[in-house]
């Protein structure tokens, strides 16, 4: 498992434990894209929600990604993955 705080660009095969805190959708022509900021006690990353990923978390919703990788886009570092999102602990309210 790897904290937000020690990624870097070009990392892959990351295990990422947080919490989602915002979900905003993004409007594209080709794909369903939605950016989720989500956190853990080290700290916040963008993460690409893509297609049917975009309802597969919550905000509020303790969430494990897996086979994750990084990359910077503009000098900001961003979370992806292709694999489905699990949710550990979900909100429910």
């Amino acid at each position: 498992m790897s904290l937000i705080k020690n990624l870097k660009p070009a990392m892959k095969n990351l295990e990422i434990f947080g919490t989602v805190i915002k979900i905003e959708n993004i409007s594209t022509s080709y794909r369903t894209l939605a950016k989720a900021i989500i956190q853990d006690d080290s700290g916040k990353i963008i993460l690409n929600l893509w297609g049917d990923q975009v309802n597969q978390c919550k905000i509020g919703d303790t969430i494990k990604i897996t086979n994750a990788y990084t990359r910077s886009r503009f000098r900001i570092l961003e979370l992806n993955t292709w694999e489905k999102i699990q949710v550990i602990n979900s909100n429910k309210g």
